[in-house]
């Protein structure tokens, strides 16, 4: 079962997870917001963040409040977003739950490049955007997120490798 020793820290097991407060929250929203121009407001629709080393989760407080006993969990919610080297990165849980609310540097794709990209391949092709973090979709489909590489032209797969097909 999930304890709280107070509100903002959350122990379950040996996963140590903290809230994320709206003020911390706000600000990683905006950096994914000034890439994606999200057209979602998540804590308006019942969402809460929590924070475990570089992971951002989301969920819902009644899933917090849930009793978990017998269950072994490697966490609570879906990840959110990671915070990498490179920026905050969101996953591509989130890109294919929520890319129909993303305004910007959502790229389309051809057939054959969603082929390849489903598999693992890193794509060359030429965007018009800055270098960073992109979502690819192929018709109305939310494949993930890339990182794009503005001078080589070159979208660098970020599928996790378990996610990948091995043959089309």
């Amino acid at each position: 079962m999930a304890k709280t020793k107070n509100r903002h820290v959350l122990y379950y097991k040996n996963f140590r997870y903290e809230y994320v407060s709206k003020s911390d929250m706000k600000e990683l929203l905006k950096e994914i917001n000034e890439r994606f121009s999200i057209d979602y407001d998540f804590y308006n629709n019942g969402f809460v963040f929590i924070k475990s080393k570089d992971k951002i989760w989301i969920c819902t407080e009644e899933l917090l409040n849930n009793r978990f006993e017998g269950l072994s969990l490697e966490g609570i919610g879906i990840v959110f977003a990671r915070i990498t080297k490179k920026g905050v990165k969101i996953t591509t849980n989130i890109a294919q739950i929520f890319g129909k609310y993303f305004r910007k540097n959502v790229f389309e794709v051809s057939e054959k490049e969603k082929d390849q990209y489903i598999r693992g391949i890193d794509l060359k092709k030429n965007l018009p955007t800055t270098s960073g973090y992109v979502v690819l979709k192929w018709q109305k489909h939310y494949l993930g997120v890339g990182l794009y590489n503005e001078e080589t032209k070159t979208i660098k797969n970020m599928v996790p490798k378990a996610r990948r097909i091995k043959k089309l």
